[in-house]
């Protein structure tokens, strides 16, 4: 398979804190306001991107119980599929997310494929939902490509801090906050206000 203008994402593992200054959580987030509304966070680890996904709770449940190695009650229709191709020696090799479309209010709806092998070497793409194809390849740990027209459309910076050995402490930014203000210098005292409640909270 030619990687050429695919980039490889992963599951998000850990709290953090985009350009545009939206704190994302690890993994999966349930929407504030509608329990039946998810965000999927998948990032390029290369570049310092998010891709954030819209899903339902059903596919939600399904990722957070498989990055969780932990078994639900009934099988859920992942799990029924994967039971499926392993009887009948079909493997998943890569799913890859192609296509998004944004909407009037800012919101991608992605599309993306799945692509089998079987013993004879036949291989198979099926169209599939994203969040589908992400817990799949979850379930059996495969890889998940986006193409890089996708990214750019979609996805968003993560905002890069110097490591806990060079960056400064709440103290010394509230120290250098007091300093701004007596200088009435208030663009500056805005700026470091942010980046110490960022700090805050973080994680």
């Amino acid at each position: 398979m030619s990687t050429e203008n695919l980039i490889q994402l992963h599951i998000n593992e850990e709290n953090k804190i985009l350009e545009n200054g939206e704190i994302i959580c690890k993994a999966v987030k349930q929407h504030p306001d509608f329990q039946e509304i998810y965000c999927l966070y998948l990032e390029d680890k290369k570049e310092k991107r998010i891709l954030p996904v819209v899903i339902g709770s059903e596919q939600a449940n399904s990722i957070i119980h498989i990055i969780a190695n932990k078994k639900t009650e009934r099988p859920n229709t992942h799990e029924i599929f994967v039971k499926i191709t392993n009887n009948y020696k079909i493997n998943l090799t890569h799913v890859i997310i192609n296509k998004v479309k944004i909407d009037s209010k800012g919101y991608g709806v992605f599309y993306s494929k799945m692509f089998f092998e079987n013993k004879e070497n036949n291989k198979i793409e099926i169209d599939s939902r994203t969040s589908d194809a992400v817990a799949m390849a979850c379930k059996l740990n495969v890889p998940i490509y986006c193409f890089e027209k996708v990214m750019k459309e979609a996805s968003y910076n993560i905002k890069t801090y110097k490591n806990k050995k060079e960056s400064k402490s709440v103290k010394e930014l509230e120290k250098e906050l007091e300093l701004c203000i007596k200088s009435e210098n208030y663009e500056q005292a805005s700026i470091i206000r942010d980046e110490i409640q960022n700090i805050k909270n973080e994680f």
